[in-house]
């Protein structure tokens, strides 16, 4: 049985979008974000060449406020710029079944 856990640093592209139907305007802003990464899982061997384990992992890579503009359906922008601040964060499992070739041999 293996026990383990694991940190570091993470980065991505967030992609924001937002829509405002009562005044048909869009807000959108596609940018890179840093933040960390914690996670820890388990592996338990079935056999020598078989084993069984499950990962979890929490990235945040934090919040970040940004001002864009109000783009219209028909394609103009507006005059007044808005704020709006987006949280970039997930949290997974993954179970997996692992096979090792040439073990056991």
């Amino acid at each position: 049985m293996l026990i383990y856990a694991k940190a570091g640093c993470a980065g991505g592209k967030v992609d924001f979008r937002a829509r405002d139907n009562d005044s048909l305007v869009t807000y959108e802003k596609n940018d890179w974000q840093s933040g960390y990464a914690l996670g820890a899982g388990i592996d338990y061997a079935l056999t020598n060449s078989i084993s069984l384990g499950v990962d979890y992992i929490h990235v945040d890579l934090g919040h970040k406020t940004s001002t864009g503009n109000n783009v219209f359906d028909d394609g103009t922008v507006g005059a007044n710029p808005e704020t709006y601040r987006a949280k970039a964060k997930v949290d997974a499992v993954m179970a997996r079944l692992t096979y090792k070739f040439g073990m056991g041999q």
